[in-house]
């Protein structure tokens, strides 16, 4: 399984990055992780654009200096402020190892892992009110991780983001969306890593985690790429 590093400044180009990753894919049928710092910007679920206020949200979000992407799937918006890390694990639907279940743990003991052993060790579960709220998050005082999944008729899809830093940004900012929208959330429920361990940014925990995916891959060999889709 390979593991792909590198990420692109415009938002509409890095999306295509990870799109590009699940064309390739579709036909081959191998699988991939991207492990990567998305540029600054907030994306919105699918029906967070159905709701009453989206657009004043969205004109606030822009006034303040962040890209606007429209996922394709449902979920809350998401604050990404250019610190924020992600991960894209893309892998043929029809795996058999893998079903829903299994694939959410993965990528989460995968998280746990790279950060076990620093002062930032995470468990499973969410505060109430926490943003884009799932069943799926890591925490430590609050939310610092979430996982969502989406499963195509060849692949599948299982992402997080992890918050490194800038707490207090991504809690401002989502207040503000969330109120806009009127979602229940609660700002002292964001938490991030470094908050608890100030040897971590975003190149080592970006670091740990393709460390961590190698450590417990069983399939061969890796190779770490830049993108260029």
């Amino acid at each position: 399984m390979n593991v792909v590093r590198g990420g692109f400044d415009a938002v509409d180009r890095d999306a295509r990055a990870t799109a590009t990753l699940l064309d390739r894919c579709a036909a081959s049928g191998d699988s991939v992780v991207r492990v990567w710092r998305p540029p600054k910007h907030v994306a919105f679920g699918r029906r967070d654009a159905t709701r009453d206020g989206y657009a004043d949200v969205r004109e606030h979000v822009s006034d303040a200096g962040y890209a606007v992407r429209e996922r394709a799937v449902g979920g809350r918006a998401v604050v990404h402020t250019g610190t924020t890390v992600s991960i894209a694990w893309i892998a043929p639907a029809a795996e058999r190892r893998f079903a829903i279940p299994e694939r959410y743990d993965r990528l989460r003991s995968w998280v746990q892992g790279a950060l076990r052993g620093t002062h930032a060790e995470v468990s499973e579960g969410e505060p109430p009110n926490s943003w884009c709220p799932g069943d799926h998050s890591l925490m430590i005082d609050g939310k610092v991780c979430g996982v969502a999944q989406r499963v195509t008729t060849d692949c599948a899809l299982t992402a997080a983001i992890l918050i490194v830093q800038d707490v207090a940004e991504i809690a401002r900012l989502t207040s503000r969306i969330y109120d806009g929208l009127d979602l229940s959330f609660d700002p002292a429920t964001v938490d991030g890593v470094r908050d608890h361990d100030a040897t971590l940014s975003p190149k080592t925990v970006i670091s740990r985690l393709e460390s961590e995916i190698r450590h417990n891959d069983d399939r061969g060999k890796h190779v770490s790429e830049v993108i260029d889709p």
